[in-house]
Formats: C-alpha cells, structure tokens, sequence
C-alpha cells in the first residue's frame, strides 16, 4: 500500500513547483515589460523634446510648451526637459508659470541657487 500512497504524496509537492516556476516565469515577464515601458517613456520624452526645440527656433513657443510639457509628464526628472519648459513658457507670455517651473528646478537642484 505504501507504494500506491507515494504517486497521491508526490502530486501536492508537484502542484507546488509548478506554481513556484510559474510564479518565477511571472515576475520575470513583469520586469521585461515594466523595462520596455520605462524605454517607451525615455523614447517618447526625447521625442517631444526634440520637438520642442525645433518649434521654439521657429518661433512657435506656445506649441513648444505642450510638447516640453509632454515631456516632462514622461521623465519628470529630467532638468533639462523642465528648463525647456520653463523657456518655452517665458517666451510664450506665461511668466507666472514660467517662474513655478523654474523655482521647481532650483528646488531640486540646490547647488544652482
């Protein structure tokens, strides 16, 4: 009887390993995909920026300022995109959001105050 018992002993510890390589499987499809979203934002950030860049030599700063908006709504940390910003909203007649913008980037970069 005992050789009967040990396939009904072994099924519980197998339903746990399958779990278990699952569970792995699981995290490690996570992490890829939350690095390819995190590659998707620094990719579409440094596309707005770019934009922005090209429509402030133009002259058309109010436009720049949605595009440097977007791409600090991507990379939030990012201090050149929040100068960017904070340009693109002076030179658009915005001084008062202008000036929040900038007095953000001094607060989170002491050593330029």
């Amino acid at each position: 009887m005992t050789d009967t018992a040990k396939p009904d002993e072994a099924a519980p510890i197998l339903t746990v390993c399958v779990l278990i390589v699952s569970m792995l499987a699981l995290t490690f499809v996570d992490r890829a995909l939350a690095k390819a979203e995190r590659s998707e934002k620094y990719t579409d950030a440094a596309r707005f920026y770019t934009t922005g860049q090209r429509l402030m030599r133009e002259g058309q700063s109010a436009t720049a300022v949605e595009k440097f908006r977007s791409a600090v709504s991507e990379q939030p940390e990012d201090r050149d995109y929040q100068l960017a910003l904070g340009e693109a909203l002076a030179a658009s007649g915005q001084t008062g959001d202008a000036e929040a913008m900038l007095n953000t980037v001094l607060e989170n970069n002491p050593a330029w105050a």
